[in-house]
């Protein structure tokens, strides 16, 4: 058989039935994963019409390659599905109690800031109470007007004595003193505050992962191309299955009926019939065409 076809000319055979001649490469050289981005069965018709050259045996070998193959990712798939599961169930459970320590910790925290905050606002009242006595004090000392004609002198000089005895003990320095020790204890608080804050947000925003939901009730082919590596992976599901938006990729399912639930919580819903292709890039999830899939694929259906 493959002698038969190393005796034609490849480039004739490719100009005249319209065949990328590395179709016959991997052909020739049964390279059966290379043959996948072909249509296969339809060139070999092509070829046993135009040439009357059998290629039946060739064919079985082909379908039995990748009916083994198909086994072995199934196999894989439900190892690799159960270990997911497994290690999301562990990984939920951490997030949550670690936010549930970090949210005692805010609150602990912000018990002491207001006792602190409580405790400046007594002293200060404390320190305003003694200054506003003295004061009293000092104006219940002053002569009655009516006494002496001199009265107003005497009672700014009351007062000036008063003020120069409060500014020898300078309790304003003092008050300012723990004030500015108050603010500036206030100042760490808050900021030890907005950091425990953006660390929990971080903390529920990194427990929150974005996915698209599919669900179907029919048995269907779904396969995976990774955008940044272009490895490729598939499974076969019947039921809901889920995939991670964080990850820019190409998805390409088969035939059956799905409803796809979005990054927005959208709903869309497919028909059954043709094969369906998306892609998922920034975080985003769209159905695109066959041209489409073929641009971000290099050119290949899968």
């Amino acid at each position: 058989m493959s002698k038969k076809l190393e005796d034609l000319d490849l480039k004739e055979v490719s100009e005249k039935t319209r065949i990328e001649i590395e179709f016959f490469q991997a052909l020739v050289a049964k390279d059966f994963e290379a043959l996948k981005q072909f249509n296969v069965k339809g060139f070999l018709k092509i070829l046993n019409r135009e040439y009357n050259i059998d290629l039946s045996d060739l064919l079985k070998e082909y379908e039995d390659f990748f009916s083994e193959e198909e086994e072995e990712e199934a196999e894989l798939e439900t190892k690799v599905v159960t270990n997911v599961e497994q290690y999301s169930k562990e990984s939920s459970n951490l997030w949550l109690w670690l936010l549930i320590v970090l949210i005692l910790g805010a609150i602990i925290l912000l018990f002491v800031k207001f006792d602190l905050l409580k405790s400046f606002v007594s002293e200060n009242e404390s320190s305003s109470a003694v200054i506003t006595q003295d004061i009293s004090e000092a104006q219940n000392n002053i002569p009655s007007p009516s006494v002496e004609p001199s009265a107003e002198e005497k009672i700014e000089e009351k007062i000036e004595e008063k003020v120069e005895e409060k500014a020898e003990e300078k309790p304003d320095e003092k008050v300012d003193e723990k004030i500015e020790e108050k603010v500036e204890e206030k100042v760490d608080e808050n900021t030890a505050l907005s950091n425990i804050n953006e660390l929990i947000n971080s903390v529920v925003d990194e427990g929150v992962k974005k996915e698209a939901i599919f669900s179907t009730e029919d048995k269907v082919w779904v396969g995976f191309i990774d955008l940044s590596t272009r490895a490729n992976s598939s499974m076969v599901t019947d039921s809901n299955f889920s995939v991670d938006l964080s990850k820019d990729q190409l998805l390409l399912i088969g035939g059956a009926a799905l409803t796809l639930l979005d990054e927005n919580g959208q709903i869309q819903s497919f028909p059954k019939g043709n094969s369906k292709r998306f892609l998922i890039k920034d975080g985003v999830i769209k159905s695109i065409s066959l041209e489409e899939f073929r641009s971000y694929n290099k050119g290949r259906e899968w």
